[in-house]
């Protein structure tokens, strides 16, 4: 995980999602709040993170002088040398683990939320179609994403959500990835995974990685071009209903 000193300031300093100025469905409202504020998570738990370890650093740097300040508490059967070494192992082994899988997690956990929130604003936009419309939303059945569900049963119901080749491929390899993470937390990401990755997103995931920082933001920025897009499709089919 990056330093959050050298964070992409344009990525860090605006709101990745402003809804429109023409008000049809509350259900944008509460996706921009919630994934900028998930933006806003991700930028600073990154310092968050970076001032945990350098505490965790001074504190393996400190740890002689504080046991030597206060040797005359020790009793006279430990070793006072050995008890250092063996403190300062402990927590260098503790620092080690944690600057892998903090990042792991916050990474992860971000790719999984961010995904969640496209598919609660599919439903939602769904039930507005659907009241509009006065009929029961009835997903398509089969074995593929609810995502993909989603966007044919609104295909179906005059919401023509015209997504890239390379949109479709990049949405479907993230919730590849949300899914192995969910189902694999001790796996690395599989081969052919990380092939797609390569093809898609350049070198954003290395040595089998189920995430890197540029994946994080690449997924954050996909799925509010992908709800924007749903958004101005909802806003035409509101007024064409109303009409």
């Amino acid at each position: 995980m990056k330093n959050s000193n050298i964070v992409d300031e344009e990525f860090q300093g605006l709101d990745l999602y402003v809804v429109e100025n023409t008000y049809v469905l509350s259900a944008f409202y509460s996706f921009s709040n919630k994934i900028n504020s998930l933006h806003r998570f991700w930028i600073r738990s990154q310092t968050l993170i970076q001032q945990d370890f350098s505490q965790q650093l001074n504190n393996i740097k400190n740890l002689e002088s504080e046991i030597l300040k206060n040797k005359n508490d020790i009793p006279d059967y430990i070793d006072v040398e050995e008890l250092i070494f063996n403190q300062k192992e402990s927590l260098t082994e503790e620092l080690n683990f944690d600057q892998n899988y903090f990042v792991q997690h916050i990474r992860a956990s971000i790719i999984v939320f961010t995904l969640s929130l496209l598919e609660d604003i599919l439903n939602e936009v769904a039930n507005g179609v659907a009241e509009e419309l006065k009929i029961k939303v009835q997903i398509p059945e089969g074995n593929y994403s609810t995502i993909n569900k989603y966007l044919d049963w609104l295909k179906i119901n005059s919401l023509n959500i015209d997504l890239t080749e390379s949109e479709k491929l990049k949405i479907d390899l993230i919730r590849r990835i949300r899914n192995n993470f969910i189902h694999s937390i001790n796996k690395k990401l599989p081969y052919y995974l990380q092939n797609s990755l390569k093809e898609l997103f350049d070198d954003y995931a290395r040595e089998g990685s189920i995430t890197s920082d540029k994946l994080v933001e690449k997924t954050l920025e996909q799925v509010c071009q992908i709800v924007k897009k749903i958004e101005i499709e909802y806003i035409k089919f509101y007024k064409t209903s109303k009409k």
